[in-house]
């Protein structure tokens, strides 16, 4: 009986297989997880879209959340954004921006599913930029989306989703 070929060669190769094979199982459970991952977020992912307070059902209860700069000087003036968010996730909303100003909500953020929030934004003064505006909102997860503001008059329509510059 020679222990090498019959004993030590045997214990190695079974040792390498078995290792082989739990790095493949581990693999595979890692794909598993990310894929799960990426499926639980995507269906807690909030979609908004704009949404006129006159279409939306009992429009006159719609509820409202007001943002003011994170300076804390806001006039009197303020522009309105109707959203109605899908029925997938809550939103909460975590600011708003110009080119040159912040604006944080200073009463309550959530956006319920399926449903139809005003957003009032009191602005830092009536010469207010009325450009590069963005919503920032995060869903149950913390993942942070991005949604560009249009101004069409007096009201701010939303727009699409873009990339987070914090993703």
């Amino acid at each position: 009986m020679c222990w090498l070929t019959d004993v030590i060669i045997p214990i190695i190769c079974a040792l390498i297989g078995g290792g082989l094979t739990m790095w493949g199982v581990q693999r595979t459970l890692r794909a598993q997880r990310i894929e799960s991952d990426r499926t639980r977020i995507q269906e807690a992912r909030p979609y908004l879209f704009a949404e006129h307070p006159m279409w939306a059902p009992s429009w006159d209860s719609i509820p409202q959340l007001l943002l003011e700069s994170a300076e804390g000087d806001s006039c009197g003036y303020a522009l309105q954004c109707y959203v109605k968010n899908s029925d997938n996730g809550i939103a909460v909303v975590k600011k708003v921006t110009t080119d040159n100003h912040t604006y944080i909500p200073t009463e309550g953020n959530v956006i319920d599913k399926d449903c139809v929030t005003g957003l009032n934004i009191f602005l830092v003064n009536k010469t207010e930029t009325m450009h590069g505006w963005k919503l920032f909102v995060e869903d149950i997860y913390g993942n942070e989306y991005c949604y560009q503001m249009i101004l069409d008059g007096n009201m701010l329509n939303i727009g699409a989703c873009v990339e987070s510059e914090n993703s």
